[in-house]
């Protein structure tokens, strides 16, 4: 291709094509979901092949030398192509890999050849890339000690990065008996406060364990933790446990999070 200004001046690029013969088979490849994937989730590339004249084989491969499709796909890596029996057909072949077959920022370039008995081929290729989660920040939790229901807690999280913005943060809590429970679910807002946070086990020292997860726009995610200790407040009778719990769920504003929140706390007590 030649391109000429008015002032005399010329530029070329050079294309190569290659013209593959007519009775070459046709392939087609398509990711069944993002072209950037976790890599704790299952790929599936989904290929068709259009060919006629002849039967054969269709294989895939990837560029990455030290991976054995064979030991990590959970479909067919190779197969028979059989004989047309129209003047064209139309085959579909799948590659499925289990969840973490795949290194987090790495870039995979997966093929698929056909190669007919009449000895015509053709190959397509398609490019994944794997994303990875959020680089490790800082997550702190202050004070470092109070009273349920009385101390207000304040959790941040800062100084995290990722390409695949923006990112959310969730907050949560366990005790040494317990599984984490949300106290506040993903938001793009990096901090949190609360005075609903329930004592530690006594047996435990009255430790509270705290959590971040900290997502990408892509959904990876990984998690920093913190302990504190919430001990136990005065003991409430009746009338002002049910006052408490009136007024903190009309605080909640209806928000799941915060009626949550305070059922949580209030099993405790």
């Amino acid at each position: 291709i030649a391109q000429h200004s008015t002032d005399l001046r010329r530029s070329e690029i050079f294309v190569t094509v290659t013209v593959k013969p007519a009775l070459a088979p046709s392939i087609s490849l398509k990711s069944e979901s993002q072209l950037i994937i976790n890599p704790t989730a299952k790929l599936k590339l989904i290929g068709q092949i259009e060919y006629s004249g002849a039967g054969g084989r269709a294989s895939w491969s990837v560029s990455d030398q030290s991976l054995r499709l064979a030991d990590i796909a959970l479909s067919d890596t190779s197969r028979v192509l059989d004989t047309p029996t129209s003047a064209k057909q139309v085959s579909s072949m799948s590659l499925v890999l289990a969840p973490s077959s795949l290194a987090p920022e790495s870039t995979y370039v997966f093929s698929l050849h056909t190669v007919l008995t009449t000895n015509y081929s053709n190959v397509a290729s398609i490019t994944i890339s794997t994303n990875a989660p959020p680089r490790p920040g800082q997550f702190s939790v202050t004070p470092q000690n109070g009273t349920m229901l009385v101390t207000p807690f304040f959790f941040s999280a800062y100084d995290w990065e990722d390409n695949d913005r923006p990112m959310s943060f969730s907050f949560g809590y366990r005790t040494s008996s317990d599984s984490y429970t949300v106290q506040r679910s993903r938001l793009e807002v990096s901090y949190f406060e609360t005075d609903n946070l329930p004592s530690g086990d006594e047996g435990d020292e009255f430790k509270l364990y705290v959590r971040v997860r900290v997502f990408d726009i892509l959904d990876a995610s990984v998690d920093a933790y913190e302990s504190i200790r919430v001990e136990e407040g005065n003991s409430m009778n009746v009338s002002e446990m049910q006052n408490y719990f009136s007024t903190s769920i009309s605080d909640s504003n209806g928000y799941s999070d915060g009626i949550t929140e305070v059922v949580s706390t209030v099993t405790t007590l």
